[in-house]
């Protein structure tokens, strides 16, 4: 089973989407911080990482250092997620970017074009 790692520290957020990724045949792991991200990674190798970039206990920017600079997750595809687009030369340092608020079908749309789909996939999401 294909594993997402979701880090933002909106619960609410965070909760929906572990639903819905779960629904779709994902295992999904959840972290608020970036603190709880850099130690989850030390453990956990997600096949993708959905990442707000404003989150507390270090930036989104840095835990996407922290992975790039891990040869075994340097190659593990990163949406970023925040209500303002990244610099445009930082860009070949994630696949893709979604704007907040969040359209669930753009979550799943993006998870599925860089991973593949989850073990029951075909559900439609809204």
């Amino acid at each position: 089973m294909k594993t997402v790692l979701v880090v933002d520290d909106e619960f609410d957020l965070t909760s929906t989407l572990k639903a819905v990724l779960e629904d779709r045949g994902y295992r999904t792991c959840v972290c608020a911080t970036g603190r709880e991200t850099i130690d989850c990674l030390r453990h956990t190798r997600p096949d993708l990482i959905l990442l707000d970039v404003m989150i507390p206990l270090g930036s989104g920017y840095t835990v996407l250092d922290r992975v790039r600079a891990t040869a075994d997750l340097a190659g593990t595809p990163v949406v970023l997620m925040n209500n303002v687009p990244p610099p445009a030369d930082r860009a070949v340092r994630w696949q893709a970017f979604i704007r907040k608020p969040l359209s669930l079908a753009a979550v799943v749309e993006a998870v599925e074009k860089l991973i593949g789909p989850g073990a029951s996939a075909g559900r439609e999401v809204t």
